[in-house]
């Protein structure tokens, strides 16, 4: 039996690789992120718009770095995140952070796998973050969301004017519990943390466990006389 042999040219070469190719799968859309503000004071809420290519990892997420790390590594960018959230299948939408506590630049970075090896950094936007005197914090509560299932955990995002007692708290209570008084709210909590003067921080609750809408209240004091509620935000409770 004789053995034929094809000579292909470099056309039928070029031709044949793009026919393999198609038959791969694919991934279509760009990679692109927008900020709706350039410049934020520390503690203000940032909304960055994505658009993500079709086909990426559920895991694909975004992060909040400092703009003076490394860029092109999903590696590089997990270890000095300051905040991230999953695009969970997602090629377009809108995610809403915290800017950081410390003045300086910072970048949203869209990553295309947290477990993928060898991921890679798609996409980059910066902003600047206004470092805000501790003393002139607002009283503010944030939250990354407003609906919780009984007994999951709520991230408490909090900033607080300086110098109030170091047992200010922030309690869980029905909504339906009149606002102003840090007494009221005392007689009707369901959970509370103490801020132990810390006015710029993070603290974990847990939703209540009967369904229905709940505030979380800050008060000045656990024990001063007349201590009134300085903020609060809603959260509903499924």
């Amino acid at each position: 039996m004789k053995t034929r042999i094809i000579l292909l040219n470099a056309s039928a070469v070029v031709a044949m690789g793009l026919m393999l190719a198609s038959c791969g799968a694919k991934k279509t859309g760009t990679n692109s992120l927008k900020v709706d503000k350039t410049t934020v004071k520390s503690g203000d809420q940032i909304t960055v718009t994505f658009t993500a290519e079709e086909g990426l990892d559920q895991k694909a997420w975004i992060g909040l770095i400092p703009s003076s790390t490394a860029h092109g590594s999903e590696v590089t960018n997990d270890q000095f995140d300051i905040a991230y959230k999953y695009l969970n299948g997602q090629v377009t939408g809108s995610m809403t952070f915290t800017a950081p506590e410390t003045g300086g630049s910072f970048d949203f970075r869209l990553n295309e796998s947290d477990s993928k090896p060898n991921a890679k950094e798609l996409a980059t936007v910066s902003f600047t973050v206004e470092a805000v005197a501790q003393e002139n914090l607002p009283n503010a509560i944030t939250l990354d969301k407003t609906e919780f299932k009984a007994g999951e955990q709520i991230v408490v995002k909090y900033t607080s004017q300086a110098g109030m007692d170091k047992n200010a708290w922030i309690g869980i209570i029905p909504s339906e519990i009149e606002h102003g008084t840090e007494a009221t709210n005392d007689m009707h909590d369901v959970s509370f943390v103490y801020l132990n003067g810390k006015n710029n921080a993070t603290v974990n609750m847990v939703a209540p466990s009967k369904p229905g809408s709940y505030d979380l209240r800050m008060n000045e004091s656990d024990s001063k006389p007349g201590a009134k509620e300085l903020t609060s935000t809603t959260i509903t409770v499924k």
